[in-house]
């Protein structure tokens, strides 16, 4: 898979889930997330929001201790935790998504735009879509205000680019 694919991808996903306009900032955490890396993924050990590990393990002949890692392990394009891949509907073994770059977009865009959504605002949205709420510290900048400013800017390239920034 090439990186004009995954943009492709993006575009027909975002109309389809109603994010037509935002095509360049999901493209933007992609880059910032992954790289456009579908293998990227990452354990993180204090992530606690699990999504019912004991309702999934025993279809994929694995242990609840298994399904704890891939929900506690972001994967993919969009760097998307495992857990929020099951809270949005994902059945399928979670290590079946490193090769399902599709997958890995439309939940990732799901996510991202139930975000939105609650927050009302792009800023907001990228900040929740990295620590899970667009906390800020009392000058107003946010707590991740480097990982935001990293995804506008990506985000920039890509409309400016049309969306093929650095292929």
């Amino acid at each position: 898979m090439h990186r004009k694919e995954i943009v492709r991808e993006v575009m027909k996903l975002c109309q389809s889930q109603g994010l037509v306009g935002h095509e360049h900032i999901v493209l933007g955490i992609i880059e910032t997330e992954s790289g456009f890396n579908p293998y990227s993924a990452r354990y993180e050990s204090r992530y606690r929001w699990l999504y019912k590990p004991e309702d999934f393990y025993r279809e994929y002949s694995s242990s609840v201790e298994t399904e704890i890692v891939f929900q506690k392990t972001s994967i993919g394009l969009m760097q998307l935790m495992g857990a929020n891949y099951r809270e949005l509907g994902y059945k399928p073994p979670l290590p079946k998504l490193f090769e399902d770059w599709e997958s890995q977009l439309l939940f990732g865009i799901k996510f991202f735009k139930r975000l939105y959504e609650r927050y009302g605002n792009i800023s907001d949205a990228v900040s929740a879509y990295n620590q899970g709420n667009p906390a800020k510290r009392e000058d107003g900048s946010y707590v991740n205000q480097k990982y935001v400013d990293t995804v506008l800017m990506n985000a920039y390239y890509f409309k400016e680019d049309d969306g093929v920034q650095r292929t």
